[in-house]
């Protein structure tokens, strides 16, 4: 068999068994809940029940679940409430590119509907 063939069909195999992976669902299930803030819905999850709310925003666009090693350890002495981005994670995508000032006015929506008590 021509080894150029052979090559082919693997690549084949590996982008099928991707797209069939792919189709299967997230590989973490989500955890908290969707928050309608107006023209689409942001992914929050809180833990802990003590002491001041602390807000976790991933960097570098990532999510929530990259929060899963330092959510619980602040959750131990505090509330700890993790949030995803339009467009990140869990959350619907944005209409367009939001700046700092809709970033910041989606997170004050987000705590306002979901019940989370500012300082």
């Amino acid at each position: 068999m021509n080894p150029v063939l052979v090559i082919l069909v693997i690549f084949a195999l590996g982008g099928a068994y991707e797209t069939i992976r792919q189709s299967t669902g997230p590989a973490v299930a989500m955890r908290g809940q969707l928050v309608d803030v107006g023209p689409y819905r942001l992914h929050l999850e809180c833990t802990g029940s003590r002491g001041p709310i602390v807000i976790l925003e991933p960097g570098g666009g990532g999510s929530a679940a990259s929060m899963g090693l330092i959510a619980p350890a602040v959750a131990r002495d505090s509330r700890v409430c993790v949030y995803d981005r339009a467009g990140r994670g869990w959350s619907d995508p944005a209409a367009s590119p939001p700046d700092g000032a809709q970033i910041a006015t989606d997170l004050h929506n987000l705590l306002d509907r979901a019940h989370v008590p500012g300082p």
